[in-house]
């Protein structure tokens, strides 16, 4: 990782997007995507650009207290917000996506892909639909799968419909148009920064079941199946990405698998602040989204009773809307109490 990466993040304004417009529809690839404002967030190509799947990859639904997406979530701001892209890729639609939204802290990404790849939006900005007119969704068990795959493929095409259907997480069954899914949809994107000059430096795709399988096979990207991946992923993985070294079959699951992977490439840093014990190690430079993160931990650490030691914090902002992280630290005061440590500790920086 290049030493000067956090020295000079990038700037991030938010900017007003447009509603989502159909786009490249020629192609029978149908998104709809705002990719204006979104091609100038970079000053540059993003550091790492990671896509993930959500339901049983970023979210564990059976972590009730969500520890493994709260980790991942205070390592991205802490490290990689300023500099990189969030790509969340789901089969959910995007009121589906927004219900869980509402469930879980989600961090909100720099683009979501809705639908298996037919919906793309920026940001906040999402269509408000259910079904949409180019995916068609069923739930069926793998033994129904097996018996109208075949079929219901053959019979489209005598109808004249060029469409894929894929089965995955053990109950859903989507027909797509054939340029459409998960994988074209991030080529879509990337053709969208290359032809801006702002290609992603890595890529780290994500993902736990069948709808997941054309993220691994877009080129030069890093990939990792998380433990936890349901059976057609990782016959998948075995018969077609065991010995690529650039896909890996983590041992952690979801959030905290995908953690791992980041350490495994080297990609970037991969100790969220919720690993690192209290007192924190002091660091040669301070960098105000770490500092920030780090407080609010510390502060439900404390909340919840689990620091043996304790201090009175006081941070000093001043709003600057200029900057990446929308203000600038001016000021930081901790005073120990009740004796965990001698006197007082003081910090100033100015940005």
């Amino acid at each position: 990782m290049p030493s000067d990466r956090r020295r000079n993040p990038r700037p991030s304004p938010l900017v007003a997007m447009p509603p989502c417009v159909p786009c490249d529809l020629a192609r029978s690839f149908f998104f709809s995507f705002s990719c204006v404002s979104l091609m100038d967030k970079l000053d540059g190509s993003a550091y790492i650009m990671i896509v993930s799947d959500l339901d049983k990859t970023m979210v564990d639904h059976d972590d009730p207290e969500d520890l493994s997406l709260l980790r991942f979530d205070a390592l991205w701001e802490a490290e990689f917000s300023q500099d990189s892209l969030l790509v969340y890729s789901t089969g959910r639609s995007p009121t589906r996506y927004k219900d869980l939204r509402e469930e879980k802290p989600l961090i909100t990404p720099d683009i979501a892909i809705t639908s298996v790849g037919t919906v793309i939006a920026y940001g906040e900005d999402m269509p408000d639909n259910d079904q949409c007119p180019h995916k068609v969704s069923f739930f069926v068990d793998k033994e129904g799968a097996d018996k109208v795959m075949g079929p219901l493929k053959h019979n489209l095409e005598k109808r004249g419909l060029d469409v894929k259907i894929i089965f995955s997480g053990g109950e859903a069954l989507d027909v797509l148009p054939k340029g459409a899914g998960k994988g074209e949809a991030l080529l879509y994107l990337l053709n969208k920064f290359n032809s801006q000059g702002k290609a992603p430096n890595n890529i780290l795709v994500c993902g736990d079941s069948g709808n997941d399988t054309e993220l691994f096979n877009v080129p030069s990207v890093h990939g990792v199946v998380v433990s936890n991946a349901h059976k057609e992923l990782v016959q998948w993985y075995e018969e077609n990405a065991k010995d690529n070294p650039k896909i890996i079959h983590a041992t952690e699951r979801c959030a905290a698998g995908i953690i791992q992977a980041i350490g495994h490439f080297k990609l970037g840093p991969n100790v969220p602040a919720r690993d690192l014990g209290f007192p924190y190690p002091k660091e040669d430079a301070v960098y105000p989204a770490d500092v920030v993160v780090k407080f609010y931990v510390l502060y439900e650490k404390w909340r919840r009773g689990d620091l043996r030691y304790c201090c009175r914090t006081n941070l000093l902002l001043n709003m600057k809307p200029g900057t990446a992280e929308g203000f600038e630290l001016i000021h930081i005061h901790k005073t120990w109490l009740e004796e965990q440590s001698a006197g007082s500790e003081h910090m100033a920086i100015i940005l």
